[in-house]
């Protein structure tokens, strides 16, 4: 028998269906197949190798790991991880070409010190974030917004702690829209005597963030969506922006004619968005966003793409009460969006969507935010963490601490449909993994009948010598679940190839 592929992960279609996979882990889509997710390198894991002083090779013990230098951290100020969650990264790079991290919690704003590789406390006074922060640049300055403080700012070339910008109201939404500064859902705005409109924005002066004047002939003006109970959400689009709600979405459009800074579109009631930080772009007028009914993408038009999918399945993984918590990463290396949300278990989980294949995939790495970087290197990274000036996924995990998706394979995880062999029962008891994974584990399960109970077999290795699975099996339908243990070095997977006979009744 041909092999049967492993096609995409789609765990919504009914358990019979060899076009879909009902389970899968830490692995990426691939065009014919699956590969490997790396798993994470933090920093302070990056030491310093004993080298030999004329060779300069480095040194290894009797089984061939490599000999460290221990770094004494004692003596350096800072905090080797955030010691409260994150909630918010940036980075901005410098005229000399070196990025500047900075990191929000719930109280204080770090910015991380790329020689000690600590986080160093840059606030300008204990915080007491509503939401979580809401960055953008504009020119040398980075600003950035939590929805209860003064917004706060920080010139990445001369200054070392952020400072207060009074002149914006503060918010807990803002973007960056032609050549405006914008902020939504205002919080207050002593200036125009304003408080609690979760319906309101404004724009600031053209190209002045930190003039914020209305009526001055400086184009900064202010508007309410009339209705959408909150704004939840914005992405800038071509010629304007997209605003999400809580129960709907407008398009804006900046226009600077008679007198007019920017107008809305009509408002959609139709669908809305509790998750306000799923949404997600992924290049110039793409974005993704978890709405009312479910994963949509936008691409000059909406498109459902997780509808008979996935949907169902992450509705009733996912504790809906923490729907504000989904956070959506960007991943350029795989060309993944990571959707991380908060399971019914009460762990952190992931889903991926390739968006060039329109694929989906999973993981069970938790992460509380994420950058893209491009010189953040470490001089002794191994594996390096920067190679030809590539982009780098990078997180901050759960303990608070930063590192890069460059590490060894994790331990991955692939699961067939149930596939019914012969007209009625069949018999196998080899298989052959369609791929270069070495080590590997295949276990089968079986039914007698669709819909019975299933039995499950013990997990078999592949012989050294063939690579072949030698099993024992017998039933109506059968399925196959692969495993690869974290650190096999394997590039893909497509399918597994299993020759079945006709068996009993």
């Amino acid at each position: 028998m041909p092999a049967i592929p492993f096609p995409p992960y789609e765990p919504d279609k009914n358990r019979f269906n060899s076009g879909a996979l009902p389970f899968v882990n830490n692995v990426v889509p691939a065009a014919d197949g699956w590969g490997p997710l790396s798993s994470i390198i933090p920093t302070p894991a990056i030491y310093a190798y004993l080298t030999d002083p004329e060779s300069g090779s480095r040194l290894t013990d009797e089984n061939g790991n490599r000999l460290i230098i221990g770094l004494d951290w004692s003596g350096i100020a800072g905090f080797l991880r955030l010691p409260e969650a994150c909630t918010g990264m940036f980075a901005a790079r410098r005229k000399d070409g070196v990025e500047v991290l900075f990191a929000g919690t719930a109280s204080k704003l770090y910015k991380f010190d790329r020689t000690n590789l600590v986080w160093n406390d840059v606030s300008s006074t204990t915080y007491d974030s509503a939401v979580r922060w809401s960055y953008f640049r504009w020119g040398d300055v980075v600003y950035c917004q939590n929805g209860h403080d003064p917004e706060q700012k920080f010139n990445i070339e001369t200054d070392s702690v952020f400072s207060d910008n009074p002149s914006a109201p503060i918010c807990k939404v803002t973007a960056v829209v032609g050549n405006f500064v914008f902020r939504f859902n205002i919080v207050s705005w002593a200036a125009e005597g304003i408080t609690n409109q979760p319906l309101m924005f404004m724009c600031s002066a053209l190209e002045n963030p930190e003039d914020n004047v209305v009526g001055d002939y400086n184009w900064c003006d202010f508007q309410f969506v009339p209705v959408g109970d909150e704004i939840m959400a914005v992405v800038p689009v071509t010629g304007g922006a997209h605003i999400w709600l809580r129960s709907g979405v407008v398009p804006m459009s900046v226009v600077m004619t008679n007198g007019v800074t920017f107008v809305l579109g009509d408002v959609d009631t139709s669908r809305g968005t509790s998750a306000p930080y799923s949404l997600c772009s992924f290049g110039q007028d793409r974005y993704i966003i978890y709405t009312d009914d479910g994963l949509w993408s936008y691409n000059s038009g909406f498109t459902p793409i997780g509808q008979d999918r996935i949907n169902r399945t992450f509705l009733a993984n996912c504790d809906q009460d923490t729907f504000e918590d989904i956070l959506s990463m960007n991943d350029p290396e795989n060309a993944v969006i990571w959707i991380q949300y908060t399971n019914t278990d009460g762990e952190r989980r992931m889903l991926g969507y390739q968006y060039n294949l329109d694929r989906f995939t999973a993981s069970d790495i938790s992460a509380t935010a994420s950058f893209v970087c491009r010189t953040f290197v470490y001089a002794e990274s191994d594996p390096p963490i920067l190679k030809a000036n590539q982009p780098r996924f990078s997180i901050i995990d759960s303990n608070g601490q930063l590192g890069y998706l460059v590490g060894d394979p994790l331990d991955a995880r692939v699961m067939t449909n149930e596939v019914q062999m012969g007209e009625v029962r069949s018999f196998e008891n080899v298989a052959r993994l369609e791929g270069d994974p070495v080590d590997f584990m295949v276990t089968t399960i079986t039914r007698d009948i669709k819909g019975g109970e299933p039995r499950k077999r013990q997990a078999e290795q592949p012989s050294s010598q063939t690579g072949a699975v030698p099993f024992s099996a017998e039933g109506q339908t059968h399925q196959w679940q692969i495993d690869i243990p974290a650190g096999a070095k394997w590039s893909t997977v497509s399918g597994i190839n299993v020759p079945s006979k006709p068996a009993g009744k």
